[in-house]
């Protein structure tokens, strides 16, 4: 047995949900290990605790897996707002500008595409920069907050 392991379970030893299609093995942390079907039937076979860090290996043939039943309302990547006959915008071609300010200057030139905006465009710009600053600040405040609890508790 590896020592990556927790231990090497048979799947017959596994208490299987029909309802949720996962098997499950008692922890000593008093939680599960728990595998999907789909993921064994991908081949994966360490089920993992959601609770502490101990893994498992299921030792399984697939023959002694349970069905995987194939439901495409329950499809992760199932978008209902998906529209087949809708195509991806094509890029626009490159423009180019010169910029010359006097007749000594090298000439700059620039190369962009022109914007295309439809109704479906949303603009996004600098949100992910603005949720690091958010966070940012959270996590400084906090740290703060930790550091002069503890000066307290020190004295």
């Amino acid at each position: 047995m590896s020592s990556l392991y927790y231990e090497e379970v048979e799947i017959e030893d596994m208490t299987y949900s029909s309802s949720e299609n996962v098997y499950t093995y008692p922890c000593p942390c008093g939680d599960n290990f728990v595998i999907t079907l789909e993921e064994l039937w991908d081949g994966e076979d360490v089920a993992p605790c959601p609770s502490c860090t101990l893994v498992i290996k299921v030792i399984y043939e697939e023959e002694d897996l349970e069905p995987l039943e194939d439901s495409d309302n329950d499809d992760e990547n199932y978008d209902e707002n998906y529209d087949e006959n809708e195509t991806e915008p094509t890029p626009l071609p490159l423009q180019t500008t010169s910029n010359k300010s006097d007749d000594n200057a090298d000439v700059v030139e620039t190369k962009t595409r022109p914007t295309q905006n439809s109704a479906n465009d949303k603009n996004y710009t600098g949100t992910g920069a603005g949720a690091i600053i958010v966070m940012s600040a959270i996590t400084i405040t906090l740290l703060s907050l930790s550091y002069l609890l503890l000066r307290r508790r020190k004295k």
